[in-house]
């Protein structure tokens, strides 16, 4: 199989379930985006870039569609989560590429996206502050200001977190998705967790395991 289509992985292509078309449309957009010539905006501490349906049907004719099928197009990455409208005066039509998603899919990328620091710096700073978790197919994101974090032992912190949720979790649920877990990396505003099907913590009722996660950081941050 050929690994790259265009600049994205292509198993990362099918993971999303983009089209060729969508993939085509996405290319055009990260370069033209980047390209420099493009009208910025932004917006929630995000990069958007103002384009029209007359500009992308003029640049790429060998998509073949109209200004309604190009917008269903858009709608369509928009609902898997790859990029974001933002409609000025109701016709100006700005849009934000999540590129962590659209390169390194919903497994998350193992860094920091551009996100994720416009979140992180959005919170106070203080040992108090609760983490932002984000959830991807197979990976969990523990976002953080606090600076001691980093020192924490990432052995213990998995050890500690099984622990913790073992008893929230029937035994069967356990052993699917959370048993071998393990934790990538642990640094000064990130942990990165490996898990089996992330969305089984995030949909769950009150969402425990973000509690947990405080409880852990706190404690084990206490201890340092």
């Amino acid at each position: 199989m050929r690994e790259y289509i265009f600049d994205f992985d292509q198993k990362t292509m099918m993971d999303l379930d983009l089209s060729t078309e969508e993939a085509l449309l996405l290319d055009y957009l990260v370069k033209f985006f980047d390209s420099g010539c493009a009208v910025s905006r932004n917006i929630n501490g995000r990069k958007f870039c103002w384009i029209t349906y007359k500009k992308i049907l003029s640049d790429l004719p060998v998509l073949r569609k109209r200004e309604r099928q190009t917008r269903r197009i858009i709608v369509g990455l928009e609902n898997k989560g790859l990029i974001k409208r933002y409609l000025e005066n109701k016709n100006r039509l700005f849009i934000y590429i999540d590129q962590e998603i659209l390169f390194y899919g919903y497994d998350g990328s193992p860094c920091l996206s551009h996100d994720n620091l416009t979140d992180l710096y959005s919170l106070p700073l203080g040992q108090n502050v609760p983490p932002i978790v984000r959830y991807y197919k197979n990976k969990i994101k523990i976002l953080t200001r606090n600076a001691r974090v980093k020192d924490l032992d990432k052995n213990e912190f998995l050890l500690r977190l099984k622990q913790k949720i073992k008893p929230q979790i029937s035994e069967y649920a356990f052993n699917t998705h959370f048993k071998n877990a393990e934790v990538d990396s642990i640094s000064d505003k990130l942990i990165l967790l490996s898990v089996t099907a992330a969305s089984e913590f995030k949909n769950r009722p009150n969402n425990p395991f973000e509690i947990i996660v405080k409880e852990i950081i706190d404690e084990m941050v206490a201890q340092l």
